[in-house]
Parts: structure tokens; sequence; C-alpha cells
């Protein structure tokens, strides 16, 4: 699903700013939800050089997503990979993406599927729905419906409080999944999506 990460700002600022940073960080954020991208990146970038991983994950949207810069992914990929080493759910989503597309980096569906289960694994619903789009394909993960299933349910139950476009997405996808598979096969997915509670973030391995 190609789409702007703006959203994964609301659960990316879950990660803790370290006090001296707190207030700039804020004003940052604040900027960057009222678009006012040049005071955005004129907060944060200080901040993601002296290595603040929201901040990092802040420059990598931008440059991504070409808010008030131009699209540069070479920039994008070294601030989300700076994040994402440091636990960043939002920038490992945002790496996902990038390496499924091929932008900045040659397409590596096996790196896509590492990315995005990290951020899947923490409750990030772009991550979730990408990730069972590559399960159901067989892209990077082998092709596994009753994974699938589970990684579209739990996106769609994420996409609940974002848009109903995007919560509309993941329930036709999963439910797509559903038409060629058993009922015993259904019910095993359901239970692990009901089963499922978010990891904590952590440390990523550099060698990504």
């Amino acid at each position: 699903m190609r789409r702007s990460l703006k959203p994964l700002l609301i659960m990316a600022v879950c990660v803790a700013a370290r006090p001296v940073t707190a207030e700039p960080l804020n004003d940052g954020l604040r900027a960057y939800g009222k678009d006012d991208f040049a005071t955005a990146m004129q907060l944060l970038r200080p901040l993601a050089e002296k290595g603040d991983p929201l901040a990092e994950f802040m420059l990598g949207n931008m440059y991504d997503n070409a808010h008030g810069v131009p699209q540069d992914d070479a920039a994008a990929l070294i601030w989300y990979r700076q994040a994402a080493d440091q636990g960043s759910k939002g920038a490992a989503a945002g790496l996902g993406r990038m390496y499924e597309n091929g932008r900045g980096v040659p397409p590596d569906y096996t790196v896509a599927a590492a990315w995005y289960r990290y951020a899947a694994d923490r409750g990030v619903g772009a991550a979730q729905f990408n990730l069972g789009n590559l399960y159901a394909k067989g892209l990077g993960v082998p092709q596994d419906d009753v994974q699938a299933y589970k990684w579209l349910d739990l996106a769609a139950t994420s996409f609940v409080a974002w848009t109903k476009e995007n919560f509309d997405l993941a329930i036709r996808s999963r439910d797509a999944i559903a038409l060629k598979m058993t009922p015993g096969q259904i019910g095993e997915a359901q239970r692990l999506a009901r089963d499922w509670t978010p990891k904590p973030e952590q440390l990523f391995p550099q060698s990504r």
C-alpha cells in the first residue's frame, strides 16, 4: 500500500523523548501536524543530528513524502535506518516499504518483510497490512494464508482509528484471502489475531 506515513506519527510519538529535547521536539511535531514543514525541519534536524530517534524518523518521513523538502530516497533511507536501529517502529515500517518498492535500494522482499515484521509486531497498522499482503503472495516469506489473514485482520483493527478507506481496504483484502481458506484455517487465523499482543520497542540489529 503506497501511502503517506504521516498517520504513523500518532504512534511514533509514544517514543519517549529525552527531557533536554522535549520542548523543541514537541514544538517540531506540532509544526509538522500543522503542515508547517519549514519550522518542523528547523526544529527537528538538530535533534536528529544529535541522535533523537523520533526526530530521525520525522526527517525520514519528510524526505520520503516530500514534506517541505524535495523527495530524496537516499536521505529518507539514512534517517529511517538511524531511527529504526534505535527501535523506531514507524521508521521500520518506512524502511520496509522502501525495500518492497525498490526506492533508493534494489527491491528486496525478504528485507522488507523483516522491517515490516518488527513494526507489525509493535502495532503499526500499515506494516501489518503490508506484511499480510507479503504472506498472501509469498514474497519474502513463505506463502501462508493463515498468517496473511491474521495480519490483515490486525491491520483492520488498527485502521479503525485512521480512515474508513483504509479500514475497508484491509477488510476486503482479508475477506479475499478467506475465500481460499477452510473454516479451520479461518478459525486459527482469528485465534492468532485475538491472542496477539504488541511487543516493546527495542534496539534493532545493526546488520539490517
